[in-house]
């Protein structure tokens, strides 16, 4: 069964009784038009005065009909009508306790075991039939229970103009000219199959691992320096992550005044590109006869993909220099060698005079100039007048400056009972479009080639075989049981080439046309593939298939139809009875899934209800909690708020827990990590999807949260979901258009309909 065919089948029960508030309006006109045709038949005749308050009052008694179900069907009273229609109806199915849980594999379990013994079962018979693989050629894409990638880009495609039906009025009319369909034979050839072997291995890591020890050194630099070496080193600390610890030294003749330092870094928050550096602090190394202040700070690129890179920078004080442009004839204070005493306001320009009188009072600083060499040298003072701020256009270092850089893995700690695979096989199965599990074999006997455009590469696997296991290693002093730990896989691979201009070994020359991946996405084929040609081991280089494809759409006459019942036109009125629209919670529900399943569909990767990784944390001495405490929330991260938010809508799956942050050895803080994803629909579908493909949700520290790929889809058996959750959204959300707005909207239309026959012409 597609994915569109479930669709297709949504909400037939849970949403009859919404849509019962447009259609009862349509069973009002259609009682009301029975009884103004029976008296105009007594008549002959109506006044157009008449006619209008027959409409009036049909209108009347729809409007309070659907007002009266559609509060029913707000307040639940109306399950009782369910209750009675339904067969076997529950609100609370036992399916429901898994949502609790989150555990849905211990139920399939229990369900397998059960079937194995009794096979006669009526429940297990139906899981068995729907569970049976089903050849996937013979449904072409171009069918619309395939068509969803059209409906979720364009709903109107497959479902109809929904609007049209609210309003109880729709596009149609009488069929001019049929479809039209030519039958064709093409054909698909490859150069050489080629095999290719590959391995998959497991690796197993049950106990928490570092990569590093704390308090240790993972890197440290030094250098001359300005006035005396320079020293750097960063220490160690798993549980800080990308938070480093960082020593910081200088050293003269005497050793230093002040130092060395401490600090910690941040390095998941590095400056901009071209940005100022981050001060650290400052250190006095002994330099020059005295002490001599040295400003500290650092940039770099921090922590980025588990590889940490920083500089730190040692500089005369003040650290990094404002560059500050001035007027013509003046200069920023920086620039001036005020006398001591004076120390100039940051980004001042100034102007020099004689005197202060000479600035007219305007404050400033002096300078001593020395004039002149040897006897006839002289000190000359002048003022500096400050003249106002001065314009910033960026940084420069002060003229002492130096720096070391510090490059190290950042300090990680592994979570125990992690696994993964070094999957070898990846590019080839990437070219492979259906495949088994690992250690079944794919199904055996001629393989045809996939259609594609020729000079695509394809790959069909032939083989898988577990060629380690299974077996129980001893890993960091923990027994591990593995079903199997290497796979081995052989791929068969070809090119697809372009096919002979005639199918050969005919007595007739049989025109052949190449078979393109387009004509095979919007033809159907009409009879099983021929191989004509096929090497040694069975894989064929050249295959025929007979596919017919629409040449011409069917083109009907455009018209507006307003409703099933149809009346007085000219003074002559007719009836026919009222037929229940038994299609319009099938097809709401379709078109509601397709709008969810269209927010999950990532174009780049071609993977549907794709989720993220969401998480928040909670310490474990009850100051702070993101993922429970309401009242505490509005202090957490935006991206904990709306893990809590999504999660609370019911669109988040929770994958675990684990210890993110220690002191002395003891747990202090705990993450929790959900897989979030764009719909309740998605979480549905990723649910029960999963138990059916084994894929797990991987582990608190490293979620899973990954899409289904077109061919997993595939291979899902949707008569084994249950979305009744997904139903009561809809239900609850009360997304049907408000029952004014459908009677406006058919009100607006009824002139023209009423006096027509039903028939309004121009499809406006």
């Amino acid at each position: 069964m597609t994915l569109i065919t479930l669709f297709a089948g949504l909400g037939r029960a849970h949403l009859c009784l919404a849509a019962r508030a447009v259609v009862v309006v349509l069973m009002a006109l259609g009682f009301a038009a029975a009884a103004k045709a029976q008296q105009q038949q007594q008549q002959q005749q109506a006044t157009p005065q008449q006619q209008q308050r027959a409409w009036d009052s049909a209108r009347s008694i729809g409007r309070t009909q659907a007002t009266r179900d559609d509060a029913r069907v707000r307040d639940g009273s109306s399950e009782a009508v369910v209750r009675r229609s339904v067969q076997g109806y529950t609100a609370t199915p036992a399916e429901t306790q898994i949502y609790t849980t989150g555990d849905t594999t211990t139920q399939a379990t229990n369900q397998q075991a059960y079937c194995a013994a009794n096979p006669r079962d009526a429940q297990c018979a139906a899981l068995a039939a729907g569970a049976a693989r089903r050849d996937p050629g013979t449904a072409a894409p171009s069918q619309q229970a395939l068509a969803s990638r059209a409906a979720v880009r364009d709903p109107n495609a497959v479902l109809g103009d929904v609007a049209n039906t609210y309003n109880a009025c729709s596009v149609g009319g009488r069929m001019i000219s049929p479809e039209v369909w030519q039958e064709g034979f093409f054909g698909v050839a490859t150069d050489a199959w080629a095999e290719q072997v590959c391995t998959k291995t497991l690796t197993v890591n049950p106990v928490e691992r570092r990569t590093c020890q704390d308090g240790a050194v993972i890197a440290s630099a030094s250098a001359g320096g300005m006035g005396g070496p320079i020293e750097a080193s960063a220490y160690c600390n798993v549980l800080t992550g990308a938070r480093v610890r960082v020593q910081l030294s200088a050293y003269g003749i005497r050793g230093s005044c002040s130092g060395p330092l401490d600090a910690v870094l941040d390095l998941s928050r590095p400056p901009a590109p071209g940005g100022r550096p981050v001060p650290i602090g400052q250190i006095a190394p002994h330099w020059g006869g005295g002490c001599y202040p040295v400003a500290l700070s650092w940039d770099g690129l921090g922590c980025v993909d588990g590889q940490c890179q920083v500089t730190i920078h040692f500089s005369d004080l003040p650290g990094t220099l404002e560059v500050i442009s001035c007027p013509a004839g003046q200069v920023p204070g920086g620039q001036v060698p005020f006398d001591v005493g004076y120390a100039p306001p940051a980004g001042i320009c100034y102007q020099e005079f004689a005197d202060v009188a000479s600035s007219g009072g305007l404050p400033g600083g002096w300078e001593t100039r020395t004039i002149g060499s040897g006897d006839s040298q002289s000190s000359v003072r002048v003022y500096w007048a400050e003249m106002g701020q001065g314009v910033s256009t960026g940084w420069q270092w002060p003229a002492m400056h130096s720096a070391l850089q510090l490059s190290f893995p950042q300090p990680r700690i592994t979570a125990p009972a992690g696994e993964s695979w070094a999957n070898g096989c990846s590019a080839l199965e990437a070219l492979t479009p259906r495949r088994m599990p690992d250690g079944v074999n794919d199904a055996g006997g001629l393989t045809l080639p996939a259609f594609a455009d020729v000079g695509t590469q394809q790959c069909v696997r032939t083989q898988s075989a577990c060629t380690d296991g299974p077996s129980t290693r001893v890993i960091d002093g923990v027994s591990v049981s593995r079903s199997c730990w290497s796979y081995t896989n052989t791929f068969a691979c070809t090119t697809t080439a372009q096919p002979p201009a005639y199918w050969p070994g005919m007595k007739a020359p049989t025109p052949l046309d190449p078979l393109t991946a387009d004509i095979a996405r919007n033809c159907e084929p009409t009879g099983a593939a021929t191989c004509r040609q096929q090497d040694k081991w069975g894989h064929c280089t050249l295959a025929g298939f007979n596919y017919r494809c629409r040449t011409a759409a069917a083109q009907f006459e455009q018209a507006l139809n307003c409703g099933n019942s149809t009346f007085c036109a000219g003074g002559s009125c007719w009836d026919s009875s009222y037929q229940g629209n038994q299609n319009f919670a099938a097809a709401y529900s379709q078109y509601q899934a397709h709008v969810e399943a269209a927010k999950d569909i990532d174009e780049v990767t071609l993977t549907i209800f794709k989720g993220r990784d969401s998480r928040c944390h909670r310490d474990n001495f009850g100051i702070d909690n993101c993922c429970e405490d309401s009242a505490y929330l509005q202090q957490c991260a935006q991206a904990e708020q709306n893990t809590v938010r999504d999660r609370d809508a019911g669109k988040c799956h929770q994958v675990g827990e684990y210890c993110s942050a220690r002191s002395l050895g003891v747990c202090r803080e705990r993450t929790r990590t959900y897989c979030c994803f764009s719909s309740l629909l998605g979480r549905l579908v990723q649910e029960q999807g999963r138990v059916q493909i084994a894929r797990d949700w991987g582990t608190a520290e490293a979620p899973n949260c990954v899409g289904f790929t077109p061919d997993e889809l595939a291979r899902l058996d949707w008569s084994q979901f249950d979305l009744s959750e997904f139903y009561a959204q809809i239900q609850v959300s009360n997304q049907l258009p408000s029952q004014p707005g459908a009677s406006g909207g058919a009100t607006g239309k009824q002139p023209q309909c009423y006096y027509g026959n039903g028939q309004c012409g121009g499809g406006s």
